[in-house]
């Protein structure tokens, strides 16, 4: 498969398995005025800042944006990726506990596990530990068990989805000192 196939199939999936999908459960689940616990004060509010006036399209968007604008998309976001990777025979998933895909690396022809991440930034101080401790755990019972042959610390690597090397936080950067964070 060439590039260019391969980055059409990823859009289509993303067209298709995310956008579609998330549009579609957007109307259905909140078409439904009795759906929302309207704010009788906010609401107005957030009316005039939408549409510069207390009008019905006002109330409509204040009610529904937050609804389809939120988290949900970003949710799902990280377990279609996930999918992706496998229903396009990217990856394969991974059954190590906590890492969400594995892969031969193109570059050193080397098996890779990964725990996918969306952006530089979406990971806190406190999930670090936790992470490396989980890598080395697996790493130490692969050595002891001799089920991987010359497993390093490089072969458990972090994948962050989107951005560039110098937008990551400073909490990727210190993963990055022992297992590889790749963009």
């Amino acid at each position: 498969m060439t590039e260019d196939q391969l980055v059409k199939e990823i859009v289509d999936y993303f067209k298709e398995k995310v956008f579609d999908n998330h549009v579609k459960a957007s109307l259905n689940q909140n078409a439904k005025l009795k759906s929302y616990k309207i704010n009788p004060i906010t609401v107005k509010y957030l009316s005039q800042v939408l549409e510069g006036d207390y009008t019905p399209l006002g109330v409509a968007k204040a009610l529904f944006y937050p609804r389809v604008l939120g988290t949900s998309i970003n949710t799902s976001f990280g377990t279609r990726i996930q999918n992706m990777f496998v229903e396009l025979g990217i990856a394969s998933g991974s059954m190590i506990q906590g890492m969400d895909i594995e892969f031969t690396d193109q570059i050193d022809k080397r098996k890779k596990w990964c725990q996918l991440k969306a952006g530089p930034n979406t990971i806190n101080h406190d999930d670090v530990p936790p992470l490396i401790n989980k890598f080395t755990k697996t790493i130490n019972l692969a050595r002891t068990n001799a089920a991987f042959k010359g497993i390093s610390n490089n072969d458990f690597i972090v994948g962050v989805l989107y951005g560039e090397s110098d937008e990551l936080s400073q909490h990727y950067l210190n993963i990055n000192k022992k297992h590889p964070v790749i963009i």
